[in-house]
């Protein structure tokens, strides 16, 4: 995919104002709702209001389009998530998305034909998306029987009614160049290629989520949370969150689950602590956009 798409999305190095990302002057605490006024959402997905917008321009533009879309990604990162929302935004909204897991088609079950399944959701999907998800995850035979579908009807001068998506958490061009993943596969699903950044990379929309995911869950859960100390949020913005997304919003669920008070700490925040952001980055796959965002 062209550098355009999703390129104003890329992390970049940003001025911290200060009294920025809710904190008080000369206060030893966290203001949530100054936090949570830095936050926006589209389509579930939650980040810092800038990015968002930007976020919801671009995902309207390419998913107006009908390439096939990679999506790559640690786990918890919101791939599928980021595939729904690009479905709602195409051509054909109002259609099904259907999800396949790879990794089940893998297994041995009675009744279960993996090639004949595959087969029979490409060629009779009648419009809509089909994301496979954990593409990667999908066997040798598997691959092939998948790669052939798709390529047979590109052949037979037939235009997939359907769209194509697929995610991963490993990297799917470095399997490829290992033998491990069909090249000619990948040319199918990625005619287009986004690649979602970790939770650790982007801190601006930690501080945003931090806010949102505490007001969320204070409103459902009738808690009136209103305030985190200076120093939880700066252990929550500095922890690795080897989960990503996934892992922030469990751990303030719970945290808002069990208050007891308006007020929290570190000690009331269900977060191994021994994690922490420095010295680790992880690797963009080649040919990829990096949209940082869950």
């Amino acid at each position: 995919m062209g550098e355009s798409v999703f390129s104003t999305m890329r992390n970049s190095p940003r001025t911290r104002t200060s009294g920025s990302n809710g904190r008080s002057a000369g206060s030893g605490w966290v203001n949530i709702d100054e936090l949570a006024a830095g936050a926006a959402s589209f389509a579930d997905i939650v980040g810092a209001v800038s990015e968002i917008r930007r976020l919801e321009s671009e995902i309207r533009e390419l998913g107006a389009a009908h390439s096939s879309i990679l999506i790559s990604g640690e786990s918890g990162t919101g791939k599928e998530m980021l595939a729904k929302a690009l479905h709602s935004s195409g051509m054909q909204p109002a259609r099904s998305l259907v999800v396949i897991n790879c990794a089940c088609l893998n297994e041995a079950r009675p009744g279960v034909n993996p090639a004949r399944d595959l087969r029979e959701i490409v060629e009779q999907k009648d419009g809509g998306t089909i994301l496979f998800d954990h593409i990667g995850e999908l066997s040798p035979e598997a691959q092939q029987t998948l790669s052939d579908t798709l390529q047979r009807t590109a052949a037979n001068g037939v235009t997939l009614r359907s769209r194509i998506m697929a995610t991963s958490s490993r990297d799917i061009r470095d399997m490829a160049s290992r033998g491990l993943f069909r090249c000619e596969l990948l040319d199918c699903i990625a005619e287009a290629e986004i690649w979602i950044a970790p939770l650790r990379e982007r801190p601006d929309d930690i501080s945003a989520m931090i806010g949102f995911f505490f007001r969320h869950y204070s409103n459902r859960f009738a808690h009136s949370i209103k305030r985190i100390s200076l120093h939880a949020f700066d252990r929550l913005k500095d922890h690795r969150w080897p989960g990503n997304v996934r892992e922030l919003k469990n751990a303030i669920e719970s945290a808002v689950l069990l208050a007891n008070d308006y007020e929290l700490d570190v000690s009331d925040i269900p977060v191994d602590w021994s994690e922490t952001r420095a010295g680790h980055s992880a690797e963009k796959p080649a040919n990829a956009s990096s949209p940082p965002m869950p």
